[in-house]
């Protein structure tokens, strides 16, 4: 079992403790693997400055993780059944898997990758319809239903919008509403990368 204490004083670190080597999980994916690697080596993930350092590093992690896990039930299979004690994680899956009793912890160390969902509106399309279903989906009633439903925080910021109790025990619930300890991925900077890294992480993955 890590502590608290612990978590939150390795943070992103956890990921590369040789202490849980075997234990160790993490989602197959290069954006999540380099924007990890980038915290290890005190890089900022939106202005990569060594890529060599970094892919020692995802070599690494590779080396001492349990499995990269794909989906978000796989993810789930290995926590509940102990196969592993540290991984990055969705946040939905670590409150559904609370929710079933399982001793689970959830923390975002300082630069953490954050996302969030979107709807776009394609060039043609009848905006009278569109307008009406965003609004529904911007309507806090509405936020609130789907971000209990889903396990997820909701948009509204939370120092102006009554949340429910449920949602403020969400394992990323944010009271502040300030999200200081996440930090968003530059578009263009990763849209320009992201086919040499991911065939670079691909050959990594596979033992390169």
């Amino acid at each position: 079992m890590i502590s608290p204490e612990e978590a939150k004083e390795k943070g992103a670190g956890l990921l590369l403790d040789k202490k849980y080597a075997g234990k160790i999980g993490g989602a197959d994916g290069m954006v999540t693997r380099v924007w990890y690697a980038a915290l290890a080596t005190g890089q900022d993930p939106n202005d990569i400055k060594d890529m060599d350092m970094i892919w020692a590093k995802v070599r690494e992690t590779r080396d001492l993780v349990k499995k990269f896990w794909s989906s978000g039930a796989e993810l789930m299979d290995l926590l509940s059944k102990g196969e592993i004690v540290v991984t990055d994680a969705w946040s939905g899956r670590v409150a559904a898997l609370q929710d079933q009793g399982h001793p689970i912890r959830y923390l975002d160390p300082a630069g953490s990758y954050a996302w969030m969902e979107d709807i776009l509106v394609l060039k043609g399309s009848p905006m009278a319809e569109c307008e009406e279903l965003i609004n529904f989906m911007l309507d806090p009633v509405t936020a609130i239903a789907v971000a209990e439903g889903q396990g997820y925080p909701p948009s509204l910021d939370p120092t102006k919008v009554k949340l429910t109790e449920t949602i403020e025990k969400l394992p990323a619930f944010d009271s502040t509403g300030m999200m200081k300890s996440l930090t968003f991925a530059d578009p263009v900077y990763w849209a320009t990368n992201e086919e040499a890294w991911t065939k670079q992480w691909k050959r990594i993955s596979k033992g390169a």
